[in-house]
């Protein structure tokens, strides 16, 4: 086998699809086969419950195929100078030469390499730069302790006229309604998605014009997967269940304030410098006449307040008291000019949602419940 192929593309091919491999303490498969025929060349890695495929044009002077070591060549391919690559195969060794710099890596005994996971079905499509945007929106709720499996991934509802994405650690809710377009005529179905797969995924896929979905949501396999650009990942989704959040989420509240978004987070980042018990790690958030107030009281640094401007319609009975950090979060995933922040009642949750400026509301399909701490006894 003998190719050259351009510096970013091989970059690209190998970083995506290093994502279906697992580590070689986990006693994973480590490789990548390359294949080379005709005008392109294709790399491929599987482990478990993981495929990943790219194909990108290439000249190819001899076609042939291999299976190389996959971290080692990840490095190698980062930091290659911006020159086409040469790629060599002698005997069981792979020649990677770029400009000046050259390398020569051993390959890997094909017969060890695992089988394909095979695609499922299409169900539908969606643009790279909406999926990114959503899933980019949701996992950050999404729970990280993996003694809580159930609520570490992404539920996606697949309806007629949208997607619906959920996440949820139990202190907060992300949801996201997501247009797309279905390849059949009732895709009714929930699955759920390892948040972290599911999220670097959709980065992987960010500017592709069309991603095509696949699915297969009975019997043993149950997979999905995602393909655009040349690029396709097929991975198992999480055998547990999603909270049935839809029978507990609360209406929007009465109780209105619109603040200016950039604002609000950057005096959130502020005064939650001073708080270092995780006791009483929470801002004391106070509804007043054209203004909001966030009050925090450390244990050793002392104390922090700060009022900013806002459209307040109500007050409420008390402060409502919330995690800083994943009031951030909501923020930093809103992507708008102005917060509306819409309340019940201090001890019930927070809603979350954009605006244009006060008063006028943006529809982004975007919504983030965030729980409040419990009142100081």
């Amino acid at each position: 086998m003998k190719i050259r192929i351009d510096r970013d593309a091989l970059a690209d091919a190998v970083t995506w699809t290093s994502r279906a491999l697992s580590s070689a303490k986990a006693g994973g498969n480590i490789g990548i086969g390359i294949e080379a025929k005709g005008d392109s060349v294709v790399f491929t890695a599987y482990d478990r419950d993981t495929s990943a495929r790219a194909e990108y044009e290439a000249v190819v002077e001899e076609a042939g195929s291999c299976v190389v070591p996959a971290r080692l060549l990840n490095d190698i391919t980062k930091t290659l100078p911006s020159a086409p690559v040469v790629i060599t195969q002698n005997n069981n060794n792979l020649d990677v030469q770029c400009g000046r710099s050259s390398f020569n890596l051993p390959t890997i005994t094909a017969g060890e390499f695992p089988k394909m996971i095979e695609v499922p079905d299409l169900i539908g499509s969606i643009t790279g730069e909406d999926l990114a945007t959503a899933v980019g929106q949701v996992h950050i709720a999404a729970e990280t302790n993996e003694s809580l499996p159930n609520l570490t991934g992404i539920q996606i509802e697949f309806l007629k006229g949208f997607i619906t994405l959920a996440a949820t650690d139990r202190y907060r809710l992300a949801l996201r309604d997501v247009s797309w377009t279905p390849a059949v005529n009732d895709p009714d179905t929930s699955v759920l998605v390892p948040a972290s797969r599911l999220n670097d995924i959709a980065k992987g896929l960010a500017d592709a014009a069309k991603i095509e979905i696949s699915l297969s949501n009975t019997g043993e396999n149950k997979l999905i997967g995602f393909s655009g650009n040349g690029k396709s990942i097929t991975t198992a989704l999480l055998g547990y269940s999603f909270p049935k959040y839809r029978d507990t989420i609360p209406a929007p509240g009465p109780i209105t304030a619109y603040i200016e978004t950039g604002a609000l987070s950057a005096a959130l980042k502020r005064v939650r410098l001073v708080l270092d018990d995780q006791q009483k790690y929470y801002v004391a958030l106070e509804l007043g006449d054209g203004e909001v107030s966030l009050i925090t009281q450390g244990a050793m640094n002392g104390a922090a307040n700060e009022a900013i401007d806002a459209q307040v319609d109500s007050t409420l009975d008390e402060a409502a008291r919330f995690d800083p950090n994943r009031f951030i979060d909501g923020l930093s995933a809103l992507n708008a000019p102005y917060v509306k922040l819409s309340f019940i009642s201090a001890a019930r949750p927070l809603l979350i949602t954009a605006a244009k400026e006060p008063g006028v509301d943006i529809e982004t399909g975007y919504k983030y419940w965030l729980m409040p701490k419990p009142a100081a006894k």
